[in-house]
């Protein structure tokens, strides 16, 4: 039994660089995953808009904006179709960015839609809807850029802690 230990020892110091890089490496990929995650925050909050700016682009009439706070990144959809502003919820993460769209119905949320987001390399962003639900009062799938005319209507304020 000794001696298995014995003709063991010439690899541990193998098996524990081994494990060492792996850690190094998880530790890394974390690191870079929420800086990406936080980046991605940081240029979707902002008023998004299907404006007409793009000749021969039909206006499907959704302005999106959306404010970062404690929360998370929340804010407001307004819809050409829709008489009234539906609230907005993102949820980032390091592969896709979901867009949850409820509303108040007496006492409670309840979810009108949920929408993909893309951010394209030209600052653009990709509108897609998932599913069917909601198809009545938002676009099934457009594309909306920033809205430099018009300023942050949203307002969120902090929270006092007493």
């Amino acid at each position: 039994m000794t001696m298995q230990w014995l003709e063991a020892l010439p690899n541990a110091p193998t098996v524990i660089g081994a494990v060492g890089a792996v850690a190094t490496g998880t530790v890394f990929v974390i690191r870079a995953r929420a800086k990406s995650i936080a980046a991605l925050r940081n240029a979707l909050a902002r008023c998004w808009t299907d404006e007409d700016g793009l000749a021969g682009h039909e206006r499907q009439g959704v302005d999106l904006d959306l404010r970062l706070s404690e929360a998370g990144l929340v804010g407001q959809v307004t819809s050409k179709t829709a008489d009234r502003p539906f609230e907005a919820h993102v949820y980032v993460g390091w592969w896709r960015v979901t867009l949850v769209v409820s509303e108040l119905r007496r006492r409670s949320l309840a979810r009108v839609g949920r929408v993909r987001l893309r951010l394209t390399d030209d600052r653009r962003l990709d509108w897609r809807l998932v599913g069917e639900r909601g198809e009545e009062v938002l676009p099934k799938q457009t594309q909306l850029w920033p809205n430099p005319r018009r300023s942050a209507r949203l307002s969120l304020g902090r929270r006092r802690s007493y």
